[in-house]
């Protein structure tokens, strides 16, 4: 599965990630990874080397996970991570100043665009209260949170959105159809926003192939939670509510939220676009919070869905994807997020092989 093989098909979940990778580093950053050109960009390596390290699930690497203490014991796992960071610390820590400078300078045309370069802008209005503003620490954190959202999930559910696509045909002729309408080559955000079965594709596939599967929250005081099904204790005795002590860790299902039959029928494990184009068939998951699509699959989305997009756009528009021949089975497996291997090959790492061919 190389992906400078000379195969009829693509490892496309690597490509994806080097072109996410790209596009995170100038929009959120304005950071050239420049990853084809080159392909061992120390930031990107950090990043990879780092979330590599997350893919080593160990029962070590669980208890670093749920006991902060266990994070300071050196395991192989540890020493990646603090490598990895430091590294990204150096650099982040060069890019905030750069951006502060460039504010002081009063110019605004080397202030950038970027989502970084707007952090520090606003960070640093003089209107702000003390109170308000960000340490640089704080600031360093937004970087690894926009290379997570805007590359790693973003890469893999465009992946999983490919390898569904390659194997309904018929949903990827519909789609095609409807992008290659569009009379622009680089359609705006509100011209993808007003495709309606784009959206009901990446509503679909970020539901049923959540990047992320579930996420930790902590409580910060003691709350009691009232259940909407009640359920029977060992005692007999029915449960209406559940006492959540302060400081304890919360682990928090997206994906059996997203795929419960409860909530979205019978068919809530089919990939089918259409439940989004006909509001009824989703009127029991009408109630869950969320910040998009009734969904808890993104905390936080605008940037990584338009770049998802996008991105489909342009290949869905000049490609045609199948799967390869000969088949080959892909299994999931998740750390931070979900990630595709081949049976039989996992120690190659995450692959997506698809038959690519342009489109006629």
């Amino acid at each position: 599965m190389n992906p400078d093989s000379s195969s009829d098909y693509l490892d496309v979940a690597y490509w994806l990630g080097k072109c996410t990778m790209d596009v995170i580093g100038l929009a959120g950053f304005d950071y050239d990874f420049n990853s084809l050109a080159v392909p061992d960009n120390e930031l990107g390596n950090a990043f990879h080397e780092m979330f590599a390290a997350d893919r080593s699930m160990s029962i070590m690497s669980i208890l670093q996970f749920v006991v902060p203490l266990f994070r300071f014991i050196p395991t192989h796992r540890m020493r990646t991570q603090w490598k990895a960071l430091a590294l990204q610390e150096r650099i982040g820590n060069a890019l905030i100043q750069q951006k502060k400078e460039a504010v002081l300078s009063g110019n605004v045309d080397r202030e950038g665009k970027d989502l970084l370069s707007t952090i520090v802008r606003a960070n640093m209005d003089p209107d702000l209260k003390p109170t308000q503003r960000m340490t640089d620490t704080e600031v360093l954190g937004q970087i690894t949170t926009f290379f997570l959202a805007g590359q790693e999930t973003s890469s893999n559910a465009l992946t999983w959105c490919l390898w569904q696509l390659a194997q309904h045909q018929d949903i990827q002729d519909k789609l095609r159809e409807e992008v290659a309408a569009v009379g622009d080559d680089y359609p705006g955000m509100d011209t993808l926003n007003a495709l309606p079965y784009l959206d009901a594709t990446v509503h679909e596939i970020l539901r049923l192939m959540a990047p992320v599967p579930s996420t930790r929250r902590d409580s910060r005081v003691e709350a009691t939670i009232p259940l909407a099904n009640p359920v029977k204790g060992r005692d007999g005795k029915m449960i209406h509510e559940i006492t959540i002590p302060k400081n304890t860790a919360i682990l928090i299902s997206i994906l059996n939220l997203n795929t419960t039959e409860d909530l979205w029928g019978a068919d809530a494990g089919v990939f089918r676009p259409e439940r989004w184009l006909s509001k009824e068939k989703i009127a029991g998951a009408s109630g869950i919070p969320g910040v998009w699509g009734n969904m808890m699959t993104f905390l936080g989305f605008r940037f990584a869905l338009i770049e998802i997009k996008a991105i489909l756009f342009v290949l869905i528009r000049n490609f045609v994807f199948d799967l390869p021949t000969p088949r080959v089975e892909i299994e999931k497996k998740t750390s931070l997020v979900t990630r595709p291997f081949v049976k039989g090959e996992r120690e190659k790492g995450p692959q997506m092989p698809l038959a690519v061919r342009a489109v006629s």
